[in-house]
C-alpha cells in the first residue's frame, strides 16, 4: 500500500463517484494488512486502476465515506445470501 490515507472532509461532492473511486475508497478504509491481501490478489490492471485513482482522490466527504461503505456492506450480503441459497 501506498501508507498515504484519503482525508475524510465534510465538503459535499458534487459529482457522483465512480466504481473506481468508490473501490479505492474502501481499499483505502481498510487495514494496511487487509488491503495489502487484497491487492495481491486482484490482476495487474485492476491494481493500476487502484493506484491511479488513489491518485486522483484527495479527500472523500464524509457523508460519501458512510455511504459507500454501506453500499459495499449491502452488496457483500447480498452475494452472501446468493451463495447461500443456491
Amino acid at each position: 500500500m501506498t501508507g498515504r490515507m484519503l482525508r475524510v472532509s465534510q465538503a459535499s461532492r458534487q459529482a457522483p463517484l465512480t466504481p473506481p473511486q468508490k473501490a479505492a475508497i474502501i481499499l483505502a478504509s481498510l487495514p494496511r494488512e487487509t488491503a495489502t491481501a487484497i491487492i495481491n490478489e486482484i490482476d495487474d490492471t485492476h491494481v493500476v486502476a487502484f493506484f491511479r485513482t488513489m491518485s486522483e482522490l484527495t479527500s472523500v466527504p464524509a457523508d460519501a465515506a458512510s455511504s459507500i461503505a454501506r453500499e459495499f456492506i449491502a452488496a457483500v450480503g447480498a452475494i452472501k445470501d446468493e451463495v447461500a441459497g443456491g
